[in-house]
């Protein structure tokens, strides 16, 4: 044994120490002296994973597990392995080979409750606790088998049927807890009362509940507060309005900062200008973790319980708001803390109330007095009183611009204007010390949030965005000793700086000057807070806007966005730009990655509910399965395995025609067809950090890689003055979704690969989002051809026009190459004329110059790098098909033979034409000096006063050297297609 210790214990240190090399050759050392020992083998199996031999690892592993052993410790260590490699399911066949070696041993039992937990086989996993339960007796092990008999429940909106039906699966956990709390007469902690609540609630019993919580269980919940909460919610469920009040109003007797009590006191006694809490749905949001089942489960048909919005007791909801702000101004300090505000803590009792007490009266007067406007029992000018009071007393608190964000939606355009012009007026505005630096900056984001009313011209825009730079400068001072990483109090000032000056540009889109200068302020500002995360985020955007991707990129990277962030964050922020300006390299990376992190959390999530269950925070297992599902349906998920694939297809050149018959043929496997069904859709989740946007950045509606386009043809140019409405944004980006999804599938059937039917459905469908069917198509292309001529179209509109008859075109020449027959001549015509009409009014564009044909160049870029390919691709596979046909028909031609030479011949004059024009931006001159002067004009130059200019002209010169860097790439790719169809054009004696 001590030999064997000494052979195994360097193996561990080696792996401790991450020398996978050296483990590996450790392991096989020991292996000479223990030959077919299963621990050293899984060791050495755990060594190559990390070294990267996943297969071989797996190899050794399975030799092991056909030995069935029964030692945890290797068991444990071969899920190292399993995990890694994506084989949990041979895991589990282990542990369950091991139990039936060894029935009575309840670690084996254990572990095999885990692999099923990590698989997600709900009802084996209550199997398997329901045994343990019997033989250990333990109240832990009984809650195994009741959640295991939620989760059964809880997959039933997935499409996964709970084996005994939902309703007898709920019945029969209750009756699991009643019979315990019968036997026992008590429940261990307060996770399990939650949990018991729930399944209570999803049944729809807030008597039974409400019998809990007025009983002995009700020492569970801890704080008063909790027990009063739950209890509120359950009134809430019942529709007992007065009931759920009163229980509101304890609530804050006790502790009078607490916001949702207010609000859901006076939903009740003024359910005129209810926020939610009164809505069928409502109640669930006053204790979370109650019901959480219920959420899910929730029967969407109930009726809405009757609420009569005409019972408003005003006194009453004015008493208790007197008396809450009594309280507060009394000097009780909050009993949970405060809310983290600077200088916003309990202060001494003897000097009055804390700064945070003085936030939340104001703001509880601030919440009647907007109700009472919602009533009609208050005027507009009320809550502009109320909100400068507010502001005067708490503007400094950085909360105070978020605190009141959602009462200026009250207001018409004159109060709105002059609560902006009284905020710009104050007195705040006169003085340099520190405080009222801060409450500056909250009077620009509140004027911000109200969308600056009072700057009518641009001159104004950019004397905001001047102030905005002034008062940034005078906080520098109070920042020497704060490190470059943290936040200082005054820095999000530039942030609105940058929102009056694109403001500005949406108000006079003529040039493009203003998106300079938001640069330039962007920039500078930067200099002295490198690491502030709106400043980046801003700059991320606008060198997006501009055509400089890689700037974009160093932005991001500097804030060091990494999991989850991925898909809340880079996925609708940062790849838009990268796909639109076709960084190709960039793109995959960041694609990989966020590939990379859904698919690592699919593999951890087991793990970490397996880990709820060992600790017994059951709660967490439901909010850890919620959480699992909403990343596995995350909308950012999707695009990134589509975009992936396609940038996969887009990096080819003309290779082989069997390489890239397997590479198409790869990428429509990794794209299921069905996985793009209606019902997946539906279900799909928006993961996206909006709120990480600036106002001024609306998210794209259309495919990932137009989103630059989009912002040039919208907000840029004038014609966008708001967000789209949220169920349009995602209807759309679905649709988007889908296309992209579908596209190989079609190219599979241009390229004569087989699967005509699956390519012929996935065209369909992509024209049916598209709102035109396939019998109709020629007739709407053609109709929406002339109305393009006669009246101003939209360039994004008119590029997917053309991408949808890129493919019909292909897919109708493809399949009369395939049977024989004639292809349809006037949709080929009708391509041809998209193409040139598309092409001229691109030239159009970009010949008129301006940092606005940024916008323009990412629809040329999708052109040579996507439609022209598409129809390259598809034109190999042509020709090797026609060659064949023309053998076999002893040497004469097909008559199809004329139209295919006649598409090449038509398709390269415009693209002759749009290379042209791309050469030619990318060798004119650019003088920065004089965009530079243009950016001074007027108060301009103040933007970057105290700055160093020379910062800005070096920036402007990166990013123009960038714009034309891209534009040399795109001219490189459409000359190499300009090459590749005049060869094919020259194919002696085909066409």
């Amino acid at each position: 044994m001590e030999a064997f210790e000494r052979k195994v214990r360097p193996i561990y240190d080696a792996l401790d120490a991450r020398n996978w090399k050296g483990a590996t050759k450790l392991a096989n050392s020991a292996l000479q002296k223990f030959k077919n020992n299963p621990l050293i083998k899984t060791l050495k199996a755990v060594a190559l994973d990390r070294g990267g031999k996943g297969e071989e690892a797996f190899q050794i592993c399975e030799e092991v597990r056909s030995t069935v052993p029964t030692d945890d410790h290797i068991l444990h260590t071969l899920c190292i392995v399993y995990r890694s490699t994506g084989n949990l399911h041979c895991l589990t066949q282990a542990y369950a080979a091991a139990c039936e070696k060894e029935p009575k041993n309840f670690e084996l039992l254990q572990g095999l409750f885990g692999c099923y937990v990590r698989e997600g086989i709900h009802a084996k996993q209550q199997q398997v606790a329901m045994k343990i339960y019997k033989h250990l007796g333990s109240e832990k092990y009984l809650w195994w088998v009741v959640v295991s008999l939620l989760l059964q429940a809880w997959g039933e909106p997935a499409g996964v049927k709970a084996p005994m039906g939902v309703q007898q699966t709920l019945k029969l956990a209750e009756s699991m807890i009643t019979r315990q709390l019968n036997t026992e007469q008590k429940l261990s902690t307060k996770e399990a009362l939650l949990l018991y609540i729930d399944i209570l609630h999803v049944q729809g019993k807030p008597e039974s509940v409400l019998g809990c919580l007025r009983g002995e269980l009700r020492s569970l919940c801890g704080l008063t507060r909790d027990a009063m909460q739950l209890e509120a919610q359950c009134h809430l469920r019942m529709g007992n309005w007065r009931e759920a009040a009163d229980k509101f109003k304890e609530m804050l007797e006790e502790q009078p900062d607490d916001f949702l009590a207010l609000e859901g006191y006076l939903d009740c006694v003024l359910p005129g200008s209810a926020k939610g809490f009164l809505e069928n749905d409502g109640w669930m949001e006053v204790y979370y973790e109650s019901c959480q089942l219920t959420r899910r489960l929730n029967d969407k048909s109930e009726e809405p319980r009757p609420v009569d919005s005409e019972q408003n007791n005003i006194e009453e909801a004015t008493e208790l708001v007197d008396r809450v702000v009594e309280l507060l101004l009394a000097g009780r300090p909050p009993e949970n803390g405060s809310t983290g505000e600077e200088g916003a803590g309990t202060s001494d009792s003897q000097k009055g109330p804390s700064l945070n007490s003085k936030r939340c009266a104001k703001l509880v007067k601030l919440e009647l007095t907007a109700r009472k406007v919602k009533l009609g029992l208050s005027e507009e000018t009320d809550v502009v009183d109320c909100l400068l009071s507010t502001f005067r007393d708490v503007g400094h608190l950085g909360s105070c611009s978020a605190d009141v964000r959602e009462y200026p939606a009250l207001l018409n355009g004159d109060n709105r204007r002059r609560l902006a012009a009284d905020l710009l007026a104050d007195e705040c505005f006169q003085k340099d010390d520190f405080d009222s630096l801060k409450a500056c900056l909250t009077a620009h984001q509140i004027v911000a949030d109200l969308d600056f009313p009072t700057y009518i011209t641009a001159e104004d825009h950019i004397e905001a965005a001047c102030k905005c730079r002034v008062h940034f400068v005078k906080s520098l001072p109070y920042l020497e000793n704060l490190d470059k990483r943290e936040l200082g109090p005054v820095d999000n000032v530039m942030g609105v700086a940058v929102s009056a000056l694109m403001s500005a540009q949406r108000n006079s889109p003529e040039n493009a000057v203003h998106v300079w200068q938001a640069l330039a302020v962007a920039v500078t500002s930067t200099a002295d807070r490198p690491f502030n995360p709106r400043l980046n985020l801003d700059l991320c955007a606008i060198y997006g806007c501009l055509g400089a991707p890689l700037l974009a990129l160093e932005c991001m990277d500097r804030l060091e966005v990494k999991y989850i962030q991925l898909d809340s964050l880079a996925s609708h922020l940062l790849l838009p730009i990268l796909l639109g300006c076709r960084r190709q390299k960039e793109s995959r990376r960041l694609l990989i990655e966020t590939i990379q992190l859904f698919e690592d959390h699919k593999k951890d999530a087991g793990e970490t509910v397996f880990t709820a269950y060992q600790k017994g925070t059951f709660t967490k297992i439901i909010e850890f399965l919620g959480f699992k599902e909403t990343l596995e349906l995350s909308h950012s998920y999707y695009v990134a395995l589509a975009e992936e694939g396609l940038l996969r297809l887009c990096e080819c050149t003309l290779i082989r025609n069997d390489a890239l018959a397997q590479l198409v043929k790869d990428v429509c496997s990794t794209l299921p067809i069905e996985t793009m069904d209606d019902a997946h859709l539906e279900r799909l989740r928006f993961n996206e950090d909006l709120d990480s946007r600036a106002r001024w950045f609306p998210p794209t509606m259309r495919s990932c890689n137009m989103g630059v386009c989009e912002w040039w043809e919208g907000w840029g140019a004038g014609e966008q003055k708001d967000w789209p409405e949220t169920s349009r944004y995602r209807s759309n980006r679905k649709k988007r979704l889908r296309h992209r999804w579908l596209l190989p599938h079609i190219l599979k059937g241009m390229m004569l690969l087989g699967d005509a039917e699956a390519a012929n459905k996935a065209m369909v469908t992509v024209l049916s989002d598209s709102g035109v069917a396939l019998e109709g198509c020629v007739e709407h292309y053609a109709n929406l051809l002339k109305e393009s001529a006669q009246r101003s179209v939209s360039l994004l509109d008119l590029y997917e026009s053309f991408q949808m008859l890129t493919l019909l075109a292909c897919s109708s020449m493809a399949s009369s190459i395939g049977t024989g027959g004639e292809p349809d001549l006037k949709l080929l015509d009708l391509y041809v004329d998209w193409c040139n009409r598309l092409v001229d009014l691109i030239c159009e564009r970009l010949s008129e110059g301006g940092a606005s044909t940024c916008g323009v160049e990412v629809v040329a870029a999708a052109i040579l790098n996507e439609d022209i390919p598409w129809l390259g691709f598809s034109l190999q596979f042509w020709v090797k098909e026609l060659l064949s046909q023309k053998k076999q028909a002893r040497g004469k031609s097909p008559s199809i033979c004329k139209h295919v030479g006649k598409i090449v011949t038509d398709v390269s004059q415009p693209l002759e034409k749009l290379v042209q024009q791309l050469e030619a931006m990318s060798e004119s001159p650019v003088d920065n000096s004089s965009l530079l002067a243009a950016m001074s004009e007027g108060q301009g130059w103040k933007l970057w006063e105290h700055a160093n200019e020379g910062h800005v002209k070096a920036t402007l010169d990166q990013v123009v050297e960038e714009q034309r860097e891209s534009r040399r790439r795109f001219c490189e790719r459409g000359r190499f297609w300009c090459k590749s169809f005049s060869a094919l054009k020259s194919k002696e004696g085909l066409w």
